[in-house]
């Protein structure tokens, strides 16, 4: 008797926590949208071009490529795409996961001068974030940003960044 006590108390334990690990998470915000900015920083004008990803709620996004410092249309591409549901929910619950939903970045004391120029910013339940620029953030802080870049970079299609592989100098 006290042995299918035992059983039946570490199968109860078992269903606990595996329903635990296999919820479904939830949707994420009707809001969700993601601005990235990337530049190659001090370099002379014939070397430099900076990359801007918009992604907004309905999942279609715009990756920008321009080339050169000046904004002139015919050294501006654009790119059009759109994020499948699963991935976008995916990237949500990771920048999620990961705390990334704040306005409390740590800077550093010393700034990286040359590097590129970064910004990312983020809107969810009509509340917004912005990460300040990679030059300024704390050793910690820059690995994090790394990553969300990283993942910011995925959710763009591979024909897109071979496409733009194409027009840098």
């Amino acid at each position: 008797m006290v042995v299918r006590i035992l059983m039946l108390g570490i199968c109860f334990v078992a269903v606990f926590i595996s329903s635990g690990c296999s919820r479904v998470p939830q949707q994420c915000p009707q809001d969700f949208a993601i601005y990235s900015y990337w530049n190659t920083g001090a370099l002379p004008p014939e070397y430099y071009y900076e990359i801007e990803i918009e992604i907004n709620p309905d999942h279609k996004g715009t990756l920008t490529y321009q080339a050169g410092y000046e904004s002139e249309s015919e050294k501006e591409n654009a790119f059009q795409f759109s994020v499948d549901e699963k991935t976008w929910n995916d990237f949500y619950w990771w920048l999620k996961t990961n705390k990334v939903f704040r306005n409390n970045w740590q800077e550093s004391k010393e700034i990286m001068v040359g590097g590129s120029g970064t910004q990312v910013k983020l809107q969810m339940n009509g509340e917004k974030y912005e990460i300040p620029s990679v030059a300024v953030l704390s050793k910690n802080e820059r690995q994090l940003f790394s990553e969300i870049q990283n993942h910011i970079n995925a959710l763009v299609p591979e024909e897109i960044w071979q496409a733009v592989a194409l027009l840098k100098p």
